[in-house]
């Protein structure tokens, strides 16, 4: 069985990083990349196979946090990470069921750590 990932990054290069990571460390993942939190919204609006999100959180062109929220008004049953450099992100107060946390950029450890927990679920 294969897992949908939408990864959301305006950095092409984190994007090829990270999704460079999870084809390496994961089978059975299909990855689905966009640039910007609004396009993300719009694959959303379009398809509804997506299993997990993981969206950088400060963005400029639609924020991870933008994602989050439209998750929550939609009910999506998707769950979300949020990667992030800031060291104090500001969250909406309805985080829904489905977001799994903020992971620091860069720490794969901890990214692979809740991607495991997701997929053997």
């Amino acid at each position: 069985m294969t897992t949908k990932i939408l990864l959301v990054d305006d950095d092409p290069g984190m994007i090829e990083l990270i999704a460079e990571h999870i084809e390496n460390c994961f089978t059975g993942i299909e990855l689905v990349t966009t640039t910007s939190g609004y396009n993300a919204i719009k694959i959303l609006q379009n398809s509804r196979n997506f299993e997990i999100i993981i969206s950088d959180y400060n963005m400029s062109d639609g924020t991870g946090t933008d994602v989050l929220k439209y998750i929550v008004q939609t009910k999506h049953p998707i769950f979300i990470v949020l990667h992030t450099s800031d060291l104090n992100p500001i969250l909406p107060e309805q985080l829904g069921d489905f977001f799994l946390g903020i992971v620091p950029k860069m720490n794969f450890d901890e990214l692979n750590r809740i991607l495991v927990k997701l997929l053997i679920q």
